[in-house]
Formats: structure tokens, C-alpha cells, sequence
């Protein structure tokens, strides 16, 4: 019997790219696991090494200013 899939899979599915080799939406920003979540989705054979590097040159910084951003909200 096949498990049942995932939300976070069904979201992939839905969301996916019509071609292989074009990135699926993630929005204007997205967060590094969901980056890397979809180059764990594209990357093929298992053997590779995950496709992210390009998409999340630009993670660290994010992740950083919206945790600025966090801590500049008043109480």
C-alpha cells in the first residue's frame, strides 16, 4: 500500500514548474528551507548533490534582517 502524500508535497505538486529545468514559484521571499525544499524536490538522482546553491547565496542575509526586523518590534 502507497503512503499517503505529504501537505508539503501536495503544496510542491500544485505549485510545481510545467518544465523540469524551471524553478517553481517560492514568492519574493522565501525562507532557506523552503528553497531548500524544492531543490531537494528537483534534484535527481539522489546520488547529486542538492541544487540550492545559487537560490540560497542570498539566505543568511535574509534570514538576518527579518530577524532585525523581529527584534526591532516594540513590545
Amino acid at each position: 500500500m502507497k503512503p499517503e502524500p505529504s501537505d508539503r508535497h501536495r503544496k510542491f505538486v500544485r505549485n510545481a514548474a510545467p518544465e523540469r529545468n524551471e524553478q517553481a514559484p517560492l514568492g519574493p521571499h522565501p525562507s532557506y528551507d523552503e528553497v531548500l525544499d524544492v531543490g531537494v524536490e528537483y534534484t535527481f538522482p539522489a546520488s547529486d548533490p542538492v541544487a540550492v546553491q545559487s537560490s540560497a547565496k542570498d539566505a543568511a542575509e535574509r534570514e538576518e534582517r527579518r530577524g532585525q526586523r523581529h527584534r526591532d518590534r516594540p513590545r
